[in-house]
């Protein structure tokens, strides 16, 4: 949480859609993607009708899961949220939904590059821009500094907006909260980190604003 006078982080990072050892996240990640997919499915529909220009990674993350959901739907869907992706694909039969789930991911991670080069608080430069949209493909490597750094700049600005609007709390990742302290947090800020002591803290700061506090 951040609070403009104390914070802590949750032990999360932001979802991704790389198959690496992650566990949880990568199913949640698979069942953000897949629902995500759904909603690029209705958008890009309604530009085609509407004659409008649909951005090249979109309009083939569109494709993609259009050739892939039959199967993977199915199967991702009732994912459990705490579960292990690496687990269920293990299960008898399941290996054959490898291929079309890592096609999908390649293909969603590149909308998602695309997704960034056209949102201002990714802060990429001009040319850093042109070089992505330019590209097909995204190195594994770019993916994950940009991914990264796009979402340590959302939370820089939705942390200032929080301290600007009196907001007492807002929660992240602690690899975000690192990038936070280095960068500097709001006036009057402060990180706490929910284990240990700081939940106790936290609970008993609470508790005593609580006893403070005056019915309206």
């Amino acid at each position: 949480m951040f609070h403009p006078a104390r914070s802590r982080p949750a032990n999360a990072r932001a979802p991704d859609c790389h198959l690496h050892h992650d566990r949880p996240r990568l199913t949640h990640a698979a069942r953000l993607a897949d629902a995500h997919s759904k909603d690029c499915e209705a958008s890009v529909a309604k530009k085609l009708a509407a004659k409008e220009v649909v951005k090249p990674k979109i309009a083939e993350l569109v494709k993609v899961f259009a050739a892939v959901k039959g199967v993977l739907d199915p199967f991702i869907t009732p994912l459990p949220v705490d579960g292990f992706l690496g687990d269920e694909l293990e299960k008898p039969g399941k290996d054959k939904l490898i291929p079309p789930l890592l096609k999908f991911c390649l293909a969603f991670t590149e909308a998602m590059v695309e997704a960034a080069t056209a949102d201002p608080s990714s802060r990429l430069k001009p040319a850093e821009k042109a070089k992505l949209d330019g590209s097909a493909t995204t190195s594994e490597g770019d993916k994950d500094k940009l991914f990264s750094d796009w979402r340590n700049f959302k939370f820089e600005d939705s942390v200032a907006d929080a301290g600007k609007r009196g907001v007492r709390y807002a929660g992240m990742g602690q690899a975000h909260l690192d990038h936070l302290k280095a960068v500097g947090l709001p006036a009057g800020g402060h990180p706490f980190e929910m284990d240990g002591d700081d939940i106790k803290k936290f609970r008993d700061h609470t508790k005593a604003l609580r006893a403070k506090a005056v019915k309206q």
